[in-house]
């Protein structure tokens, strides 16, 4: 989008590098929920990032490499993250999940835990570790007047209640 060959983009967090770049439709058409993934047998309890920080070596926090909020964990500092793996497959395979968490979202939760084959050997701690919006957004070189008609579409799903019909349709608790 940035280069100019690519009009909109749906699914945008909101940086502030971004903003500068592109512009952003309200609402945001998703919210998603980072939690701790943790072996089913492991009881550690996590509900505070310093709790994590208290398991020194044990507490790996296991994400995919590029995983956007690797750098939002980064920023909270004194946490070990190793987001060396390419999937959450070669992730959890690499550490066996030896004491080990996994840094994952809702929704795709349950459904990348199911597709690993780690059902009932895993559990989602309850703790939400972090929120984010994700929204429809533009490139700057589209017309103004372009943009508020289809930006109309995202305030109207919200008015009529559709916008978060779809998102809980998509979010696997």
């Amino acid at each position: 989008m940035a280069a100019g060959s690519i009009d909109a983009e749906c699914g945008f967090s909101k940086t502030p590098e971004r903003e500068a770049r592109f512009i952003y439709a309200e609402p945001a058409l998703f919210q998603v929920r980072y939690h701790l993934v943790a072996r089913a047998d492991d009881a550690a309890s996590v509900q505070r990032w310093d709790d994590v920080r208290k398991l020194g070596d044990s507490g790996i926090i296991l994400t995919i490499l590029g995983f956007g909020p690797v750098s939002r964990l980064r920023a909270l500092g004194s946490l070990q993250i190793d987001s060396n793996a390419k999937t959450p497959h070669q992730s959890s395979k690499t550490t066996g999940w030896s004491r080990a968490f996994f840094y994952h979202r809702r929704p795709s939760i349950k459904s990348d835990i199911r597709k690993l084959g780690l059902k009932g050997k895993v559990r989602t701690l309850p703790t939400v570790k972090d929120r984010q919006a994700f929204y429809l957004t533009f490139a700057r070189h589209i017309r103004p007047a372009v943009i508020e008609r289809i930006k109309a579409a995202p305030r109207q799903l919200e008015k009529t209640g559709d916008l978060k019909h779809l998102a809980d349709k998509w979010d696997d608790n």
